[in-house]
């Protein structure tokens, strides 16, 4: 949990540029104070407690902040000399952290519900707080309600309560909270225009943060000048959303407000410019952050690593992956994952194999590994212009990665190279596979077949068939319709027959999806003959058509125009049990729409069970394309009156593009208006139209 106000250490590096207020876990003070202490701090000693001593020069004047003084004993004697009931050390407060912190979040419950009582409203605003951080957020609402039963709440509790709403994404629940904070008279603290900064950026809402970094300032009560961790808000609102301009800006202005960059913003902005694969720039932001003394959170660390994998910075890795070992940094699994590849890929075995078991032990980090850690060996021997060999050494070179090297990943690897188009990594992945004897599967020999290139495919395939006999690997359905999808891309009719007739040897029976794509290609080259001797072959079969099927063979027929024999497939379909949907009548409709068959359009139109938007804007764009105004209002008057459709921006626009072209721009105004009354936004091309409208007046 982290800690209050007064739980907090300020830490400003030797050089003196740039400041951090860091919030640690109680558990991060023996690095926190480690830290002072290596880093030639005085010790120092107040009202707060013990601490170190550390400045900052700022035109002159010497600024003093206490590193470590809240871990004290002293300070921490003082707390509990008057402490409230709960809150002291032992009380339940601290019971119940121990159980969140053991993750049994029953047990914690548990203790709440047996010491329930009298407890203050500071104690209450902990321990939502306190559970809500735990992830317990349940519990948190619970806890909030009983709150409620006894107090009013106070600044504070809307504030913990904001907090958590952010952390769930419930945006439209946390304005809400907020509106109530303002109409129960809670005046905005710095924390609560954090909280809503926060919450605006993560929705993109760039605007909303501005107003609200602009009404802290105008705060009539209170007016608040933003601190760190307002501006690093706003700062990685727009870093995320790749804008530059405005990301740099906002640093202009933290240093406009004497207010030091730390860490975070250094990383947002680093981030920001790998995205952009801006590398200058992003080194600039990681030269800074690794020349400053900071005390780095899982997720700037995760951010350097990543430097590194993109620049393939050898040496800075190193020094950031023994900082995570000796720090003991809990990585996430992505981040976990990232770092070990990239030492993989720059070659870094030294202290793999500890890498790897401390990432595998973190508790927070829950790595897998295989696909990415094998191919990230792979890509090492492409890098360095190796082969088969050099691979399999460089796996014998990691035995703690033994149990990676399976059929499985290496099919992940197959796959992702192949829609990436690497060839190269194929190759070498098959080879490797074949080196150090994994045996394949039938899904290895379908990703190596769609990685044929065109012109070779029956040989190819032939071949892999060999090759899976030699295996004891059968040719299943996928292979064979990877072959059919092929050849039938290469409009090869006959070797797509062949293929069909090779699958009943394998005893593997082809199913109207098979014939699909065959037959649509038949379409295609028009080749009717041929599409009626399979039609027949189908039903030999006892193979039904689907829908989906069906309107498949009807977009081929419209793409080549194909009307009658569209009308004829129809109506066989028809003497079916299947029955035609709204796509199958659209697509004839459309069809018969391009060749102004608008008659023909509009009887399909009527035998519709239940014609849709699309029915009518098709049929309405086409009577106004061919100037059939009288058509067009029927058609309106239908599509409202009878299936109580309403027009669109879509229908409108297509009216009012006819009546315009033929120079009929009284109708084209009425249609406009009538659009408006109706409550309609134009598009760019209705706005186009109007434009021209108004400049002929």
């Amino acid at each position: 949990m982290r800690g209050r106000e007064e739980d907090s250490c300020g830490f400003v590096c030797p050089s003196g540029l740039f400041a951090e207020r860091c919030f640690r876990f109680r558990r991060k003070k023996t690095a926190v104070c480690a830290k002072a202490k290596s880093s030639g701090y005085e010790e120092y000693e107040d009202e707060r407690g013990k601490g170190f001593l550390v400045g900052r020069e700022d035109e002159g004047r010497m600024s003093w902040r206490v590193l470590g003084s809240s871990f004290s004993e002293d300070a921490r004697r003082r707390r509990n000399e008057d402490p409230a009931p709960g809150m002291e050390e032992g009380g339940v407060l601290w019971e119940i952290r121990d159980f969140l912190e053991a993750g049994d979040a029953t047990g914690a419950w548990i203790v709440y519900r047996q010491n329930v009582g009298d407890f203050s409203l500071n104690l209450f605003n902990c321990l939502v707080n306190l559970f809500g951080n735990f992830d317990s957020l349940d519990s948190a609402d619970r806890v909030f309600s009983d709150l409620c039963d006894n107090y009013e709440p106070d600044h504070v509790t809307y504030n913990t309560l904001l907090t958590l709403q952010s952390k769930r994404g419930e945006y439209k629940t946390l304005w809400w909270t907020y509106e109530k904070m303002i109409e129960n008279g809670i005046v905005p603290t710095l924390h609560t225009y954090t909280i809503l900064i926060t919450a605006a950026c993560r929705q993109g809402n760039m605007e909303l943060a501005e107003n609200l970094f602009l009404r802290m300032a105008l705060q009539k009560e209170q007016p608040l000048s933003p601190n760190i961790l307002t501006f690093n808000a706003l700062l990685s609102g727009y870093a995320k959303l790749g804008d530059e301009e405005a990301a740099e800006e906002v640093a202009d202005r933290m240093v406009r407000a004497r207010v030091g960059p730390d860490h975070v913003t250094l990383t947002s902005l680093m981030l920001m410019y790998l995205e952009k694969r801006n590398f200058p720039a992003a080194r600039r932001f990681f030269l800074q952050l690794r020349s400053g003394n900071w005390i780095f959170s899982k997720g700037t660390y995760a951010a350097q690593v990543k430097y590194c994998a993109l620049t393939n910075n050898h040496w800075q890795l190193g020094k950031i992956s023994e900082e995570i070992l000796v720090n003991r940094v809990e990585l996430d699994g992505p981040a976990a994952v990232q770092l070990v590849t990239t030492m993989i890929r720059l070659g870094r075995f030294d202290d793999l194999a500890e890498m790897v078991e401390y990432c595998n032990k973190s508790s927070n980090s829950k790595p897998v590994y295989g696909k990415h850690v094998l191919e990230a060996v792979l890509r090492r021997t492409l890098d360095v212009g190796g082969g088969c060999k050099d691979a399999v050494d460089a796996m014998e070179a990691l035995p703690f990665f033994e149990h990676l090297w399976t059929t499985k990943y290496f099919n992940a690897v197959l796959k992702g190279a192949q829609r990436n188009g690497e060839l190269d990594l194929v190759r070498l992945s098959a080879q490797v596979m074949r080196g150090i004897g994994v045996k394949p599967s039938v899904a290895t020999f379908t990703i190596l077949l769609e990685t044929t290139e065109a012109g070779n495919i029956s040989d190819e395939a032939e071949r892999l068939i060999k090759y899976m006999h030699r295996y004891g690997v059968r040719p299943d359905l996928v292979f064979f319709r990877t072959w059919l999808k092929l050849e039938q891309r290469q409009g090869n009719i006959n070797a797509a027959e062949r293929t069909l007739e090779l699958m009943e040897k394998f005893n593997l029976h082809p199913e109207a999806p098979d014939y699909s794509a065959l037959m649509c290609e038949c379409v295609r080259q028009k080749n009717f003959r041929r599409l009626r001797q399979l039609l027949d072959e189908m039903d030999r079969r006892g193979l039904q058509p689907d829908l989906v099927f069906v309107n498949e063979l009807l977009n081929a027929f419209a793409a080549i125009g194909a009307v009658r024999e569209a009308e004829d497939f129809l109506q066989q379909v028809q003497r079916t049990s299947l029955k035609p949907d709204r796509i199958t009548y659209n697509t004839i409709i459309k069809l018969h729409a391009r060749r102004g068959n608008l008659d023909s359009a509009e009887r399909l139109l009527k035998n519709m069970p239940s014609p849709d938007r699309i029915s009518y804007n098709t049929l309405v764009a086409a009577s106004a394309f061919h100037n059939d105004f009288h058509r067009v209002h029927r058609l309106l008057r239908n599509m409202e009156a009878r299936h109580n459709t309403k027009p669109d921006v879509a229908t409108y626009t297509s009216i009012v593009g006819a009546l315009t072209r033929a120079g009929e721009t009284s109708k084209a105004k009425l249609y406009l208006k009538r659009m408006q009354d109706s409550g309609i936004q134009p598009n760019k091309e209705t706005q186009r139209y109007l434009q021209e409208l108004k400049e002929g007046d």
